[in-house]
């Protein structure tokens, strides 16, 4: 899916910048996309498009200062909902009851 955005916007996949980066992801967050799936494109890019240059020093793109807040900021705005209480119809309780 990446590579498909890159060539879109005619962006090379190897040289593409942080700012673009965190633009491809933003769609994916405007699509609806999980934050644990953002999470793993984060980690998937991180592993081939090698490493960014920081006030760090050289780092991956998961490590980058600015995608670290971005993903804490989708946390923010989408998190994750689990049920505490599983779902269920009253009225096939009550039929398996009588």
């Amino acid at each position: 899916m990446f590579l498909s955005w890159c060539e879109e916007k005619e962006i090379d996949p190897l040289l593409c910048s942080e700012p673009k980066v965190l633009e491809f992801l933003q769609l994916l967050v405007s699509k609806g996309r999980a934050l644990n799936t953002v999470r793993g494109y984060v980690t998937a890019l991180s592993s081939r498009l090698g490493l960014f240059r920081c006030d760090r020093g050289m780092v991956p793109l998961a490590s980058l200062p600015a995608v670290r807040t971005w993903l804490r900021g989708v946390k923010v705005q989408r998190p994750f909902l689990r049920r505490m209480v599983p779902s269920w119809d009253l009225g096939v309780v009550l039929d398996a009851i009588t």
